[in-house]
């Protein structure tokens, strides 16, 4: 088997069950997507973009964002390989 299909495989267990992590993990981080911002900038964030980013957060659930990543190995190992090969 390919490199490329193991990652793929690899990819789509580690998302089967990601929802309920990825909601604790970004729930009430505004300040650090904010911080993260400035520090790979080095400009002030826009308050806007970060206000945004906080209630797109806040607007999906686990369970969305489960549905949401389910079943996309097949786009993932093709966005993959078209970043990095030529």
């Amino acid at each position: 088997m390919a490199k490329i299909d193991l990652s793929k495989e690899k990819w789509e267990r580690k998302m089967a069950n990601v929802g309920p992590r990825w909601k604790k993990r970004v729930t009430d981080k505004k300040d650090a997507y904010k911080s993260g911002i400035e520090t790979f900038t080095g400009r002030p964030a826009n308050p806007e973009k970060v206000e945004l980013w906080a209630k797109g957060v806040e607007a999906v659930s686990p369970e969305e964002f489960q549905e949401a990543v389910k079943g996309k190995g097949e786009k993932w190992a093709r966005r993959y390989l078209e970043a990095m090969t030529i």
